[in-house]
């Protein structure tokens, strides 16, 4: 971390990181592929493939109202089967800011990730933006397969989302989950 406790100017790239969680599941937030967490800034996370984890592949969480999430890039990673089935509110790109301190002036990047197969559970999303994550950029990616949502915004304000492709065909039949 840097000299005021943030974790800043740090890159994550070309690994993979597989099979996160599988054994010892403890909860959605906490068996991600890669996860920054606290108050992060202009970190890059790209070029990875991370799969088969059992929460999120990738989690930006600043989860109290001191934490933030400012700045950050998620670029050409490859994100494959997260998310167990039996997970709920979560994503495979996911990002939670209950502080609300985004920063217009600059955004999270999420750039040129190919996501599929997240999940079929109540609530999965290829990207999601929890509780006031605000100020990103969301570009270019490719989101596919199995998930009960391709995008949710909750709570955000100022995004920006272009020139994605969602293939959200084998989404699961979201009455079924409504009716047992």
């Amino acid at each position: 971390p840097g000299d005021d406790g943030t974790i800043h100017d740090c890159m994550i790239s070309n690994n993979t990181i597989k099979n996160v969680g599988t054994i010892n599941q403890y909860g959605a937030g906490n068996c991600c592929g890669v996860r920054a967490t606290f108050a992060t800034r202009n970190n890059t996370i790209r070029n990875n493939l991370i799969m088969d984890t059992y929460g999120p592949s990738i989690a930006l969480i600043a989860g109290g109202s001191n934490e933030w999430s400012i700045g950050n890039k998620v670029l050409r990673n490859k994100c494959l089967r997260s998310n167990n089935t039996n997970q709920e509110d979560t994503g495979g790109i996911y990002s939670l800011d209950r502080g609300h301190n985004g920063d217009p002036t600059n955004p999270t990047i999420i750039d040129g990730n190919f996501v599929e197969n997240i999940g079929a559970g109540l609530g999965t999303k290829h990207i999601y933006l929890d509780d006031n994550s605000s100020c990103f950029n969301i570009t270019n990616n490719i989101l596919c397969g199995i998930a009960l949502f391709g995008l949710q915004l909750h709570g955000s304000d100022h995004v920006s989302i272009s020139n994605n492709i969602w293939d959200i065909s084998q989404a699961p039949n979201v009455t079924d989950h409504f009716l047992t």
